[in-house]
């Protein structure tokens, strides 16, 4: 049940969210000034409490030998890259998602702030949701599973364009659902192969060598949708460019889908 566990854990990211997007409502009312040190100070607290969670570990060769194994496997370094490049998409679907609204459905800040939380809350639900579903569906081939969430991902971002002031809320909100749903819901399952991939002593810094090329890839989204905003053709070339990133992402993986592993399990007594 690794994959519904993952869902869990990653549901705190929506949650956190979903408290991100009530801060914008609330900057109506309140200086946004002490919002932000009051974000800053639940911050603090939430890391000061992660330290108690985890004892050392001092299994293993060492963590630079286990990172090199990791990024000498070719597999790993072709889901990585495949994962960092599809997060592209949700990073420029939370990052724009709001401005987008503002400026071409015309919605007011308290209106662009729920839809956020709309897309968080059902990324919360769809974290959970997929990563349950991948213990189980198409025989636990993962892989998969978020193969086809990145299809539907790609279809609902070509979508976007289609927003405007007329049918905002409809459509403005309809695909915030969805790709909360999709995009925004995939690292579960995502996390769950990469463990998968790898021995049980090198699933760490499998995790951690995934996150550096999603982070890395989120790093690039905002400026490569703003560049395609100001240089291609407004929002919809910048909602047609990570639609195509998301669908890079998706074709390394279907390579992956083909010749990559199943759900690795272990028995008893088993590495």
């Amino acid at each position: 049940r690794r994959g519904a566990a993952m869902g869990i854990k990653q549901v705190g990211v929506p949650i956190g969210g979903m408290i991100g997007a009530g801060c914008g409502f609330l900057a109506a009312y309140y200086d946004w000034h002490l919002l932000m040190l009051g974000v800053a100070f639940i911050i603090t607290i939430n890391g000061l409490a992660c330290l108690t969670l985890v004892p050392i570990s001092t299994r293993g060769r060492g963590a630079g030998k286990n990172i090199a194994d990791v990024m000498r496997d070719g597999r790993v370094n072709a889901f990585a890259i495949s994962g960092g490049v599809i997060n592209m998409g949700q990073a420029n679907f939370f990052g724009f998602l709001t401005l987008f609204l503002a400026e071409v459905a015309r919605m007011g800040q308290q209106t662009v702030s729920f839809a956020m939380a709309v897309a968080q809350a059902s990324s919360a639900m769809g974290r959970m949701g997929w990563g349950a579903v991948s213990d189980k569906a198409f025989g636990g081939r993962r892989i998969i599973t978020m193969a086809w969430m990145c299809v539907a991902a790609i279809g609902f971002l070509a979508m976007m364009p289609l927003v405007d002031e007329a049918w905002g809320y409809v459509l403005g909100f309809g695909l915030a659902l969805c790709l909360g749903l999709t995009i925004a819901s995939f690292a579960p399952v995502a996390q769950a192969i990469q463990v998968e991939m790898v021995s049980p002593h090198l699933a760490g810094s499998a995790v951690g060598y995934n996150m550096l090329w999603t982070h890395a890839c989120a790093t690039l989204a905002p400026a490569i949708f703003g560049f395609a905003v100001d240089n291609l053709g407004g929002f919809t070339a910048g909602w047609l460019v990570t639609a195509g990133c998301v669908a890079a992402g998706t074709v390394i993986l279907y390579f992956l889908v083909r010749t990559g592993p199943k759900r690795r399990t272990y028995g008893a007594g088993a590495e």
